[in-house]
């Protein structure tokens, strides 16, 4: 119809659906999971049992960990069932039952496709983002840059690139990626802003956080890079931790107390998200560390986000 989508329809597309950017992934040669696809639940049930328990029974459309479940065993999957066909904020019609990955770090490899002086689309990469996930696949925390070895953050910057140019397009992808030791297995990618990344607005650049890069990459503005193990790479200023401010109470019109408290620590910033109603473990803002050591920026994030009163 003429409207231009960002990055482009077809990455769109195939990353909304677990189904399709699973299979776009797979055919890339990048490792990832074990997995199943099932509609009833006797299906799920067989492929839980396929892939051994621990599991995860995942709505093929759905974000934040609504349709996810990890299932522990047998006695557990028809309440994973229930909760990816009722509660996914998309498609819960077909699951995918996945492989538990044991793993070191969870990454989310922030690659940005953008224009170089010449006009050719070129790849680059912000430093690797260590997360961790509560409630079925929710973001709790994230730091950058993620401890892990240099062999693995060559494989997860070579995975991401692979993964970008088969879906194509300009912007920034979040490509969720598993290391053990030096192996990388891809999971899942975002063809936007990552909420992982929000640790960016504290630990790159001025003007170089996802959402600045984001924006210069689909407006054809320059984005300067310097070299890393053999890419390019976006600067960091400081290492720097986020994590999130949850909701203990539902409600509207939530009001935020013992601000002053936690904000009277060096190095601390919170961004609230101006939500109107508040859930229970709903995410309502997070909190931004800097810190030369990134394990103390981690701890004064979450030491902070736990001052905070909803």
């Amino acid at each position: 119809e003429g409207y231009k989508v960002i990055p482009n329809a077809n990455a769109a597309y195939l990353a909304m659906n677990r189904e399709r950017i699973r299979e776009a992934i797979v055919k890339t040669g990048c490792p990832t999971s074990k997995y199943f696809y099932a509609k009833t639940f006797d299906e799920v049930k067989k492929a839980c049992d396929a892939v051994g328990y621990p599991c995860w029974v995942k709505a093929i459309m759905d974000s934040s960990g609504h349709g996810s479940s990890k299932v522990n065993n047998p006695s557990e999957v028809e309440k994973a069932y229930k909760k990816a066909t009722t509660d996914a904020r998309g498609s819960g019609e077909m699951l995918i039952v996945e492989q538990n990955v044991e793993y070191d770090m969870e990454i989310t490899e922030l690659t940005i496709r953008h224009y170089d002086e010449k006009g050719n689309i070129k790849t680059s990469f912000c430093r690797p983002i260590g997360q961790y996930q509560t409630r079925g696949g929710d973001y709790h925390s994230s730091w950058q840059i993620g401890e892990i070895s240099e062999e693995a953050e060559k494989n997860c910057y070579e995975a991401a690139k692979k993964i970008t140019d088969m879906l194509g397009g300009v912007g920034i992808f979040g490509c969720e990626l598993f290391v053990k030791g030096d192996k990388v297995i891809a999971n899942e990618i975002s063809p936007r802003p990552h909420d992982t990344g929000m640790v960016t607005f504290a630990s790159q650049q001025i003007g170089y956080s996802q959402a600045a890069l984001h924006v210069k990459a689909i407006t054809g503005l320059p984005i300067v890079t310097e070299k890393h193990l053999g890419f390019d790479v976006i600067p960091m200023l400081t290492p720097a931790a986020s994590h999130v401010i949850l909701s203990p109470v539902d409600g509207y019109d939530p009001a935020y107390g013992n601000l002053y408290e936690a904000m009277n620590e060096p190095g601390v910033t919170i961004l609230l998200f101006g939500k109107n109603e508040a859930k229970l473990n709903r995410r309502m803002g997070i909190v931004l560390a800097i810190d030369k050591d990134v394990e103390k920026a981690k701890e004064k994030a979450e030491r902070v986000a736990h001052k905070i009163e909803i």
